[in-house]
Formats: structure tokens, C-alpha cells, sequence
């Protein structure tokens, strides 16, 4: 049984959460999407949307709100790389070979992506 700290706790987590994909347009007009949110100490957010179909939305986000390093996001940002559309039309040769890109940065955007259900067909090796 969740003790009354604890839901509360996770009452005001789901509201932040509402209020954010408001915020930033994710749902469209009485569009429901369950979410699975796991956190953990210390400070760790993992968020699924597992089976969100509707990615017009998603691709407008920012690449700024997936939570990237500084490295990953200003080579995006050097790129010229601003949505989420933009970041996932890429294909892996797009970002191999472009300054300062590392597979570590690649490794990034892939799980950053996934985050938000989209899954990329990057393999690095």
C-alpha cells in the first residue's frame, strides 16, 4: 500500500507532468497517453511512452527539452539541428564524421529519443 507521503508525492508528479505536455503541445484535443515514470535516488526521471503513435507533436519538441550533455546539444546545435523531427529524420552517416561527434553523442541522441518513443535504427559499435 502507498503510504500518503508517497502518493502525494506522485499526485504532484503527474500534475508537473501535465502541466508540461500542455506547455509544450504534446497532446492533441482529448488525446490520452499512459506513461510509466520510474524514479529513483538519486534525482533519476525515466519516462516511457510506449505505444504514443502520435509523434507530430514530438517532432516539433525542442532537442533542448530531451535533457542532452552540452557536447551532444551543440553539435546538434552546430548542425543546425532544432526539433526532434529534424534529430530523428538523421541517419547515422548524417552524424558520423561532423565535429566534435563522437559515438558517445550518438549513443545520446538514440536513448534520448527512445525516451520519448521513438526508436532510431542507429547501431554503433
Amino acid at each position: 500500500m502507498i503510504t500518503t507521503d508517497i502518493q502525494t508525492r506522485k499526485e504532484e508528479l503527474i500534475a508537473l507532468i501535465s502541466k508540461w505536455a500542455e506547455e509544450k503541445s504534446i497532446l492533441e484535443a482529448d488525446e490520452v497517453i499512459e506513461v510509466d515514470v520510474r524514479i529513483t535516488k538519486p534525482s533519476k526521471v525515466r519516462v516511457s511512452l510506449e505505444g504514443y503513435h502520435g509523434l507530430g507533436n514530438i517532432d516539433q519538441m525542442s532537442v533542448n527539452d530531451l535533457g542532452l550533455s552540452v557536447r551532444a546539444g551543440n553539435c546538434l546545435s552546430n548542425m543546425g539541428i532544432q526539433t526532434v523531427g529534424q534529430l530523428r529524420q538523421l541517419k547515422l552517416d548524417d552524424l558520423l564524421g561532423k565535429p566534435n561527434m563522437g559515438k558517445k553523442s550518438i549513443r545520446e541522441y538514440r536513448d534520448k529519443l527512445q525516451t520519448v518513443g521513438i526508436k532510431v535504427d542507429w547501431v554503433i559499435i
